[in-house]
């Protein structure tokens, strides 16, 4: 261990041969893997970075990170900058496998000189703005033959008061829309025309895409072009909000296709802005009255909008009209959204039913269908564990609200261990941080452990939605509130 601590890396070297030799493991992987990345590590001070070059930039900006250091790592970030540890993350729990895993306790300048001298970066040619590529070798199987595999990333920096700054490990097309909107905004087109021809060739800018009518030739394209194709691009990002000015701008100036598309991309973009952007209903007014073939998003905007107020009679009508316009599965599946917002959840049930028995069912429906039985009855019946865990495997466990149902059915049906369980898979999936309905398991879990007091601190942790309280998790925490205040009473 001191060997470790001194950050002596050729006497661990040294003494992993000398040991395998005697040993007979020379010729296991993971010893043989971790004598090569052994010899590939130095100190991270011996290293002679140049703050200029955009290819040692994120070397850098991992050495702020590790180190703490707060005020390097603003200087190396642009702007506005969306930037997160994965890359580092990833790598550590790789090292940690390829040097021994739990047997060795890796400081944070093991894992920064591990890092640096495996990390390679490669710009490509041209910029600003640069786009970064990240890797590093896969690492050797850990105890149990698990293969950790090498980091593989893309990192975007831009040019700041003269020096290349990090601005984004995301490099979506959402993203990347973001970037060129800020560019052709300071009036650098040929970086704006830079960016979006990253993004071209992925799914959102294929020929006859809306991206692809906004901006036919990415090279030719004028300034108004290029605004209009950003934002469009930028809108299905995580903040909508910052496109919806472009957007409205580019749509009252446009004719034709273009403004027909730029009415389809406002609309989703005002229907994804949580809480709904005042705009909405208007908008989807307008757009309804001038344009027939973007109705159909204009009506749904339109029930987004009166389901946020809570105008559950006008939701209602509009969902009727819209499954009067074009039945199907999304028009059945809104319809039920309403009925269980009004708190209808026998009506709701009823028509997520008929979703079950046609041909599209997704794994959406089939944890609707469960976490409306929990609304019916308490405790849930059979058919509640049983349809969240098709959901469950429909979606391969990949999704937190599926999985946080199954984990409140099966602590409201008195399972308690196998609901901590499944909100632990939950949780891990969001990033490990316990959240408002997550309170709703854990207060259950509580009660079937006979802690009253405790499940109540848990359920009144729930907050109550913005909207009508119909099938949150608040209303059902609500509910065992009340139960627990009518036993204390008879005590």
């Amino acid at each position: 261990m001191e060997l470790w601590q001194a950050r002596a890396y050729r006497e661990l070297e040294a003494f992993l041969e000398a040991t395998a030799r005697v040993s007979g493991t020379g010729a296991v992987p993971q010893v043989a893997a971790a004598r090569q990345v052994l010899s590939r590590m130095r100190r991270a001070e011996e290293l002679r970075l140049d703050r200029a070059d955009p290819a040692q930039v994120p070397l850098l900006y991992f050495g702020a990170m590790l180190r703490g250091d707060g005020a390097a790592l603003e200087d190396l970030s642009a702007a506005g900058a969306a930037t997160g540890p994965g890359v580092q993350r990833e790598f550590t729990r790789g090292l940690r496998g390829a040097l021994g895993g739990e047997l060795v306790s890796l400081s944070r300048l093991v894992v920064l000189d591990g890092l640096l001298a495996n990390l390679k970066a490669e710009v490509e040619p041209g910029g600003p703005p640069w786009r970064v590529h990240l890797t590093t070798p896969d690492l050797a199987p850990d105890a149990w033959g698990k293969q950790p595999r090498g980091v593989d990333a893309w990192m975007v920096l831009v040019k700041e008061k003269g020096l290349p700054r990090v601005l984004s490990f995301a490099v979506t097309p959402a993203e990347l829309g973001l970037l060129a909107l800020r560019l052709v905004q300071e009036g650098d087109l040929p970086g704006a025309r830079r960016v979006l021809g990253w993004a071209k060739g992925t799914k959102a800018t294929r020929p006859g895409s809306m991206f692809a009518l906004l901006l036919p030739s990415v090279e030719q394209g004028g300034r108004e072009e290029l605004l209009r194709a950003s934002a469009a691009l930028g809108a299905f990002s995580g903040d909508p909000a910052r496109v919806l000015p472009t957007l409205l701008e580019a749509r009252a100036s446009a004719t034709g296709a273009a403004r027909h598309q730029l009415s389809l991309v406002a609309l989703a973009a005002l229907g994804l802005g949580r809480p709904l952007d005042a705009r909405a209903g208007p908008l989807a007014q307008e757009v309804a009255a001038e344009d027939p073939e973007a109705l159909k998003e204009a009506t749904m905007l339109k029930l987004q909008v009166a389901l946020s107020a809570g105008r559950l009679p006008e939701a209602r009508a509009v969902a009727a009209d819209l499954e009067a316009r074009w039945p199907g599965v999304q028009a059945l599946r809104l319809r039920s959204e309403v009925e269980a917002s009004a708190g209808e959840y026998a009506s709701a049930l009823a028509l997520t039913g008929k979703l079950l028995a046609g041909t599209e069912v997704s794994g959406s429906d089939l944890n609707s269908a469960a976490w409306l039985q929990l609304y019916l009855q308490d405790p849930p019946g059979a058919a509640a564990l049983e349809l969240g865990e098709r959901a469950v495997k429909e979606t391969q466990g990949k999704s937190y609200p599926v999985l946080h149902t199954l984990a409140t059915a099966q602590a409201f049906a008195g399972r308690p261990g196998e609901a901590m369980a499944t909100l632990q898979r939950a949780v891990q999936l969001r990033g490990g941080s316990v959240e408002s309905s997550d309170w709703l398991v854990i207060g259950r879990v509580a009660e079937a452990y006979g802690l009253p007091e405790e499940a109540r601190a848990a359920y009144q942790r729930v907050e109550a939605p913005r909207g009508p309280p119909g099938d949150s998790s608040w209303e059902l925490a609500r509910r065992r509130l009340a139960v627990l205040d009518a036993a204390a009473k008879g005590r």
